[in-house]
């Protein structure tokens, strides 16, 4: 039995996951796709614009074979995070025989290559690094200028413009870290890029897609960007509940944000003191998430780093949460749902697996430990603030996380 690995958020799932999931299937002749998925809060530090329930079965519907929940301190978190808690949790199933990613540049030796400066850090590259960074670049900036000294005949530039290569070299970078038998296989991406902000073709971006969705409503053009079945799900989920976007947290942050100090607000993951004092000095301008974000942002911080600082801040993620969940002893696997024809893939699971498997979120207190069930729990109130504003938005019954069964297809 072969069994691959997909990391993935499907905010929502379209044309491209479909595609994504045969190419996984193809190279890798897997029996069965497991797909590790983010839950209501994703990397870019957003909201999903829709809930991880529906977009679990957005995925069954379409292929997957079992969808597990990546616990929301790696899923808000900076791409190394993210990549290092979903490789774990791949490894910790026991029957993972290989991970597939989507990329703008499929070529493994050069993923490997450029892994292997930023594991290593050459001198040259921590002296470029430090003198960038010391110039008031951002990070990432940075980061780019120091590989480009140390690999000149990579076109370091074009490679890490794409979220997707940089995720794969993270997938990399977590795969060497720990000794296994996962391989990695990249896949070349189609249609529209990353960024694209336009419904067009048959491959539009996630981006584009969100853009088109209004409360209940998604447009005629970007639900023909999503296979059938995930298409009817998700036409389905607006009807009867609605879609959520970052701004109508606001109210939440802003209350989080009065509670908070300057020195305080550093205890948060992604946190830094420059930013916690700009956070505190512009208070009084917060008007709404996405605005407060542009209000913030510098030359040193990238809106996706205040974007995830925020949303860390709003769901009390703090340095210490993460350092907690990266220990295997406070690991758990949260499934989310699974097809009936995945039967032989359960029976392996549970005779493989190395940590806890949650079916159900109530057995989570016979089931972990004191230290385990910490963490676990702050996925439980991730999804209690989502279903917060998404009833208070909406005016619909709370559905509480522990009432909740995984979905089956």
């Amino acid at each position: 039995m072969k069994i691959t690995g997909l990391i993935t958020e499907y905010n929502p799932f379209h044309n491209g996951h479909k595609y994504h999931i045969e190419k996984a299937r193809e190279v890798t002749g897997a029996d069965f796709v497991i797909a590790v998925m983010s839950g209501n809060f994703v990397q870019r530090g957003s909201c999903a614009v829709t809930d991880k329930y529906t977009r679990a079965a957005m995925a069954l519907s379409e292929g997957v074979s079992l969808v597990l929940e990546l616990p929301a301190c790696f899923a808000t978190g900076s791409a190394e995070f993210f990549a290092r808690g979903a490789v774990r949790m791949l490894r910790q199933t026991g029957v993972t025989d290989s991970i597939c990613f989507g990329c703008e540049q499929a070529s493994l030796p050069l993923f490997h290559e450029i892994s292997a400066v930023l594991a290593d850090e050459p001198e040259i590259y921590r002296r470029v690094l430090k003198s960038a960074l010391s110039q008031g670049q951002s990070y990432p900036s940075a980061r780019q200028q120091a590989l480009s000294a140390c690999l000149p005949a990579l076109d370091i530039d074009s490679f890490l413009q794409s979220p997707n290569n940089i995720l794969g070299l993270e997938y990399i970078r977590a795969l060497n870290q720990e000794p296994g038998t996962v391989v990695p296989f990249p896949i070349q991406r189609i249609g529209s890029g990353y960024h694209d902000k336009t419904v067009t073709g048959t491959y539009s971006s996630a981006t584009a897609i969100r853009r088109e969705i209004h409360g209940k409503q998604i447009s005629s053009s970007a639900l023909e960007q999503l296979p059938p079945q995930a298409a009817a799900i998700l036409k389905q989920q607006l009807a009867d509940r609605g879609s959520l976007e970052i701004d109508r947290f606001s109210p939440l942050l802003k209350y989080a944000l009065l509670s908070e100090s300057a020195a305080s607000l550093c205890r948060y993951q992604d946190m830094t003191e420059a930013l916690a004092n700009r956070i505190m000095n512009r208070l009084n301008d917060f008007i709404s998430i996405s605005s407060f974000i542009s209000l913030l942002k510098t030359r040193e911080l990238t809106y996706s780093r205040i974007s995830r600082a925020l949303l860390h801040v709003m769901l009390k993620l703090t340095d210490e949460d993460l350092s907690r969940a990266l220990l295997p002893k406070n690991s758990c696997l949260r499934i989310l749902g699974f097809r009936k024809d995945a039967g032989a893939l359960l029976k392996e699971l549970k005779q493989n697996c190395t940590v806890p498997v949650i079916t159900k979120p109530a057995d989570a207190f016979r089931i972990l430990n004191s230290s385990a069930l910490t963490a676990f729990e702050q996925d439980i109130r991730a999804a209690h603030v989502y279903e917060t504003i998404m009833t208070d938005t909406y005016h619909i019954p709370f559905r509480h996380e522990y009432t909740r069964t995984p979905v089956i297809i």
